[in-house]
C-alpha cells in the first residue's frame, strides 16, 4: 500500500494490527455449493454465501436449509437468494506470496420454496469478506484466467487496496500504475496541505478544512476503483481487499 496520510498513519497501523489477530474470524464467510432439486424435477448446483457454519448433520435436511437460508417477501412468502453459476480463480496473493483461490459468483436468482422439492449442501468454502473479485467475470470467457499472468500491481488507498493482475500481453500495466499512484499521490499531497491548515485554524476555516479531509478520504477508494475498473473486460482481474 503507498504512504498513508499523517493524519490517519498511526491509527490505521494499529487498526491493521488489530485486524491480524481478528479478521478472519469476524469477517470469515462460508460459500455453500448446494444441490437444489425443483418440483419438476430439474436438479441445480446453486451458490450461497454465509457468515454461519452449520453443523454437518444438518447439510442433508432440506427444512432447515430453507429456515436458515431463505427469505421472507413483502407477501410473507419464502424464497432463497441463489447464484447459478461459480467461476474459479487462482492467483499469487501479494500478501501471503502463495497461491489463493477465490470466486466469482454469476447468475442471480430467486427460488421461491414451493418451487424446491429438496436442498442438501455438496461442498463449503470458506473465505473472507474482506477479499473479492470486483470484475464481473463472463461465465462464457473464462480460458484467459487460467493462463500465467503476464503483469501484476498492487495499489492502496485507505480501507481498500487493489491487487490488478493482467492475462494480456497487450495491456501496459505499468501507465495504469503510474496514474494510480499519481492520483494517490495528489490527494495525499491535498490532505497534507488541509492537515497544515488545522494546525493554525479555527471556527469555520477549521471546520471546513476537517470536512474536506473526511470526504478526500471517503472518496479515495472508489475513485481508485473508477480509475482500475476501465480495465476490466480486457483479460485482467481486479482483487479488492477492504476492511470497514
Amino acid at each position: 500500500m503507498l504512504n498513508l496520510f499523517p493524519r490517519t498513519k498511526s491509527v490505521l497501523l494499529f487498526v491493521l494490527i488489530c485486524l491480524v489477530k481478528s479478521t478472519f474470524a469476524e469477517y470469515q464467510g462460508y460459500l455453500y455449493t448446494l444441490e437444489l432439486t425443483k418440483t419438476n424435477g430439474q436438479v441445480l448446483d446453486c451458490y450461497y454465501q454465509s457468515n454461519i457454519l452449520l453443523d454437518e448433520s444438518l447439510f442433508g435436511d432440506s427444512q432447515v436449509l430453507l429456515n436458515r437460508f431463505g427469505y421472507t417477501d413483502g407477501d410473507n412468502k419464502t424464497y432463497l437468494e441463489l447464484h447459478k453459476t461459480r467461476i474459479p480463480y487462482r492467483y499469487i496473493s501479494v500478501h501471503s506470496k502463495t497461491e489463493q483461490l477465490e470466486y466469482a459468483l454469476n447468475d442471480y436468482a430467486a427460488f421461491y420454496i414451493d418451487s424446491v422439492s429438496s436442498i442438501q449442501v455438496k461442498e463449503v468454502h470458506e473465505f473472507s469478506y474482506t477479499t473479492s473479485i470486483s470484475c464481473r467475470l463472463n461465465t462464457e470467457d473464462t480460458l484467459w484466467m487460467n493462463t500465467k499472468a503476464t503483469d501484476s500491481f498492487l495499489v492502496g488507498g485507505l480501507l481498500c487496496e487493489y491487487q490488478v493482475i493482467s492475462h494480456s500481453d497487450e495491456l501496459d500495466l505499468e501507465s495504469l500504475e503510474a496514474v494510480c499512484v499519481s492520483y494517490v499521490n495528489k490527494v495525499e499531497e491535498k490532505i497534507n496541505e488541509l492537515n497544515e491548515v488545522l494546525n493554525w485554524a479555527d471556527g469555520e476555516e477549521y471546520r471546513k478544512a476537517e470536512k474536506d479531509i473526511n470526504t478526500l478520504e471517503e472518496n479515495l477508494d472508489t475513485e481508485l476503483f473508477e480509475i482500475i475498473g476501465e480495465y476490466c473486460g480486457k483479460k485482467v482481474v481486479i482483487l479488492s481487499y477492504c476492511t470497514d
